[in-house]
């Protein structure tokens, strides 16, 4: 026996108006066309679906019985039509996001936290790597983007590339570094100072250790190597420790007082970093509303670096 889900609506909404006449206008149909499928439904059960000579309609167990199950239709068909709108407005829907453990830490998470806030609905699954793997992750369809320095990505016609803001390492200590005080850095200084170092093979490490090489100093003490941000800057707020970070990771600490650039140059260009998607997949209207919110998110980040460029930026070394 195959029953029409809408006829059983149509017995549930009997059921809640109590007569005929007045479903048939909430259905947008007659008592006629009504009582035809009330009657269908009986023949096709083989049973009364109200008592006899009742009025107000009364339901016989059978007719409440399928009047439950007319219900559970009515609303699993009203749920699916919210979801559909919401998933077309972007209200709805799950994203995947990769980014390097810092970027992780210390910029994408306040971004996805303000993002959620103003769309809960949203699913959203942030996963920290490495350059190349979080290419090889982009590419294999495993996230659906990623945000990263653009300089480290291997050229390839798969990947839409789009350039969020420029950033630079900085050499950072805690406010009251000792340090801040002379007047004039050296390399010496640095060489005699304790530094905190990132993971081995992350982009944050190589770039340390190439700066540092650069700049004449080529052994330094590392005591404490981690991969997270947070015991990164917990350290540097508690110690005398030195490292390397992108100026604009840390810029809530510089800004609050917490942390500090040291004055003196490195020898590194500029980073610029991107949100980068897959060139050729359909992208859902979640994804598409997170990238516009993060485009909003770094434009603030950008007009707070430039309002204060004497706090933010390092003064270059003496010759």
């Amino acid at each position: 026996m195959k029953l029409e889900p809408r006829y059983l609506v149509q017995l549930a909404t009997v059921l809640e108006c109590g007569t005929l006449n007045e479903a048939a206008l909430r259905l947008g149909t007659t008592q006629p066309a009504l009582s035809r499928t009330i009657a269908m439904l009986e023949r096709q059960i083989g049973a009364p679906l109200f008592e006899r000579r009742r009025r107000p309609l009364v339901p016989t167990a059978i007719g409440r019985e399928l009047a439950d199950y007319g219900r559970a239709i009515k609303a699993t068909t009203e749920q699916a039509a919210t979801w559909a709108e919401n998933l077309t407005t972007g209200d709805v829907g799950k994203i995947r996001i990769g980014a390097p453990p810092f970027h992780c830490d210390r910029l994408l998470s306040r971004v996805i936290a303000a993002f959620l806030h103003e769309r809960p609905a949203v699913r959203i699954t942030l996963s920290a790597d490495y350059l190349p793997l979080l290419q090889t992750k982009l590419i294999d369809d495993r996230v659906d983007m990623i945000v990263c320095p653009v300089a480290l990505l291997q050229q390839s016609a798969e990947l839409q590339v789009e350039r969020l803001m420029e950033d630079i390492i900085v050499i950072v200590s805690r406010a009251g570094h000792p340090l801040l005080k002379k007047r004039r850095l050296v390399a010496a200084d640095l060489q005699a100072a304790t530094w905190i170092s990132h993971a081995t093979g992350s982009t944050l490490h190589l770039d340390m250790l190439t700066a540092l090489g650069s700049g004449g100093i080529d052994s330094v003490s590392f005591p404490f190597q981690s991969d997270s941000a947070g015991a990164v800057v917990t350290l540097l707020q508690n110690t005398d420790c030195l490292t390397m970070l992108p100026r604009n990771a840390v810029i809530d600490h510089i800004a609050n007082g917490e942390l500090a650039i040291v004055p003196f140059s490195i020898a590194l260009p500029n980073r610029s970093i991107a949100m980068v998607s897959h060139a050729h997949r359909v992208e859902t209207p979640a994804m598409a509303a997170f990238k516009s919110f993060l485009r909003v998110q770094f434009q603030a980040l950008r007009d707070q670096v430039s309002s204060k460029p004497a706090t933010l930026a390092p003064r270059r070394r003496s010759a």
